[in-house]
């Protein structure tokens, strides 16, 4: 198993996510590197072989005491894989069609041989990928007892003072994975437009059937309720395509499919089918297209100019990097424009938090004990499963 150490990138993609600077990183939209970010697999043919926190905080306080944990409420789930299906994800074995043959069974030919079908060796047709990346990270924090507990009246409130941190401190890896799962998604987005080449581009296809004006803007398009149904059908559409075998969808190494999607829909658009489209119909609210996470944006809020937050050139927008070349993207950065969806194969993306650890450490000569959260995590991205990004270009 590798272990990457992924400190700079962790670093990169919350800043992205809070639209903050964070521990001296940007929090403006920026290419991420995809090298460190996710674990495509290698075919086994192929293969041959922390947050530096220190917590000073003396409240001064008389009677009753607030603790303000963060509780981090994670935008995207469908993706988070427990351990126990954890495994499946790690080695895959996919086994593709084999040769149909041709039965005689009802016509049999007089003193004909057999022999040679019946005996012949059929090879199966196994494809194994293995997933070998694990991602580390650590989250340190001090405790110094007798600097903070002449500010709280009794020992059970420096004891919440202290849970509360801890606390935090758990919320905060939450907003990790989430940012994570971000940045993970925002891969799929840019594997579909320039790897895979699976992506939609519901704009052309919207004017070439005469929905909207060649002159139409995708911020237009969004205010105008027959595009956006076109839009919420071709996405209905295609999921339920993706979960037949194909290879339409993929990258074109086989015919694979669990079954099972996973959608991810801008807010953006989600808001504008709710209280556009569906405000007018008389359905009981729902999009018809299944189940689905809402994303506020896949990858920053902060323009790169740092002028804005949150508006639809940013949000609906992905920058990354493939030096590596893990992706398929190229050696050029890889920016891709007016995403308002993604459909997956279940099997496609994955995140596991597979090792959690908490040890302890005190430090006799200065009086205060440290806590390191450990963590590893793994990123799974695999274009043998389908990927489709929803474009408004």
């Amino acid at each position: 198993m590798k272990y990457t150490d992924t400190v700079a990138v962790t670093k990169k993609v919350v800043a992205q996510v809070l639209g903050d600077s964070y521990m001296q990183q940007e929090g403006k939209l920026a290419a991420i590197e995809s090298g460190d970010l996710v674990d495509v697999g290698k075919d086994v043919a192929a293969v041959k072989n922390g947050l530096d926190a220190y917590t000073q905080a003396c409240i001064d306080v008389i009677g009753k005491i607030e603790i303000d944990e963060m509780r981090y409420n994670p935008e995207i789930k469908s993706i988070m894989r427990d351990s126990w299906e954890w495994g499946a994800f790690l080695e895959r074995i996919k086994f593709e069609p084999q040769d149909i043959l041709t039965d005689d069974v009802f016509n049999l030919v007089d003193k004909k041989s057999y022999a040679d079908i019946e005996h012949t060796f059929y090879k199966p047709n196994v494809k194994v990928k293995l997933f070998t990346e694990r991602k580390a990270f650590s989250i340190p924090i001090s405790f110094t007892e007798d600097r903070v507990k002449t500010a709280f009246t009794n020992m059970q409130n420096m004891s919440r003072f202290f849970a509360g941190i801890r606390e935090y401190i758990l919320q905060q890896i939450k907003l990790i994975l989430d940012s994570y799962a971000h940045a993970l998604v925002g891969a799929a987005i840019a594997t579909s437009v320039k790897a895979t080449q699976t992506a939609r581009h519901l704009l052309t296809e919207a004017q070439a059937l005469g929905i909207v004006a060649e002159a139409t803007t995708a911020e237009q398009a969004l205010s105008n309720d027959k595009f956006v149904a076109f839009v919420l059908r071709e996405i209905a559409t295609t999921r339920e395509y993706m979960r037949r075998l194909s290879s339409a969808f993929n990258n074109k190494s086989g015919a694979f499919a669990s079954g099972d999607t996973s959608l991810f829909l801008l807010n953006a658009f989600e808001k504008a089918s709710r209280f556009g489209v569906i405000a007018n119909t008389y359905n009981n609210g729902e999009l018809a297209v299944g189940e689905y996470d809402t994303v506020s944006s896949w990858q920053g809020t902060e323009s790169t100019d740092g002028t804005s937050h949150f508006d639809f050139p940013t949000v609906s927008s992905v920058m990354i990097t493939d030096a590596e070349n893990k992706l398929g993207l190229g050696a050029e950065p890889v920016t891709v424009n007016n995403c308002i969806a993604c459909l997956c194969d279940y099997k496609a993306l994955g995140i596991n938090c597979e090792f959690q650890k908490v040890t302890s450490s005190y430090t006799a000569s200065a009086d205060f004990w440290t806590d390191f959260h450990l963590n590893y995590i793994n990123y799974i991205l695999d274009s043998d499963y389908g990927i489709v990004a929803f474009l408004l270009d």
